[in-house]
């Protein structure tokens, strides 16, 4: 099927009277109705990533319903390239379709094309983002909610005035010890699982992502730094659990945790 037009956020350039165009696109693999809720951000540093997994800073992040248009990130440098992202989400919430481009502020037109989520990965994406709800050893605290730019679905609109240079990309809440953390940092986690026995990987909500896996299985989570999850791993007959790779679990099920950076768990069943 052919690419269909969905959403036109504009980006008003600072000092000037230029605006930008932002739009995203299904792709061809997608059919052309309008996802419920779209979730569209912006990330420094000029690239976008494997698989649309921004390495920078997140500087916009807004929530778009049905046919409402994005307010105008603010803040965005003239010139500069950054990573500009969609994420589709259907009426449950579950994020179907994702895309990514490379612009540059004051360029071309920056055109998304949105194509559907591979077979084994899981996309949370939503401006909302909860700190961490529980203590580890790695030092993390319980940071309440990280507000991040604001959300009004409202009608549509224009995209309205220019940009205001001081924007901060997202709020910085400490941990108890250590460095401040940042929680609006992507982060992804691949969860490997062998041996004789079926895991489930669930969110804070308790909801299974990605479906049951078992022995060769690979699930890829793409979330945010204190992302929660729960594992539960049950060894078929005659088997046990050897290695959950989460050093505070003790290899015991269910372990939870938090996302603190890109890295692979792996899940071990064995006599």
């Amino acid at each position: 099927m052919r690419a269909a037009p969905l959403l036109l956020c504009v980006l008003a350039l600072a000092g000037c009277e230029r605006r930008q165009a932002w739009t995203f696109q299904n792709g061809s693999e997608l059919d052309e109705a309008r996802p419920p809720l779209l979730v569209a951000e912006v990330y420094t540093g000029g690239e976008c990533g494997f698989a649309c997994q921004p390495p920078g800073q997140q500087v916009y992040c807004e929530e778009l319903a049905g046919d409402a248009r994005g307010s105008a990130p603010e803040g965005l440098r003239q010139g500069e390239r950054y990573c500009f992202m969609g994420t589709a989400l259907d009426a449950a919430s579950e994020a179907y379709a994702i895309g990514c481009a490379v612009g540059t502020v004051g360029g071309e037109p920056i055109q998304v094309v949105l194509s559907p989520v591979e077979p084994g990965r899981v996309l949370r994406r939503r401006c909302q983002r909860p700190g961490p709800m529980v203590r580890f050893d790695a030092g993390l605290a319980d940071g309440g909610l990280d507000a991040g730019p604001g959300f009004d679905a409202g009608p549509a609109f224009d995209a309205g005035p220019g940009f205001d240079a001081g924007f901060d990309a997202g709020t910085q809440i400490p941990a108890d010890a250590g460095p401040a953390v940042d929680y609006s940092r992507p982060v992804r986690v691949y969860f490997e699982v062998s041996g004789s026995g079926t895991v489930g990987v669930f969110d804070s909500g308790g909801s299974l992502m990605g479906g049951w896996l078992t022995n060769g299985h690979r699930l890829w989570v793409d979330a945010w730094v204190g992302f929660y999850a729960r594992i539960e791993a049950s060894p078929g007959g005659g088997q046990r659990v050897q290695r959950i790779g989460v050093p505070h679990c003790a290899n015991a099920s269910p372990c939870e945790f938090l996302f603190v950076q890109t890295e692979t768990i792996p899940i071990v069943f064995g006599p």
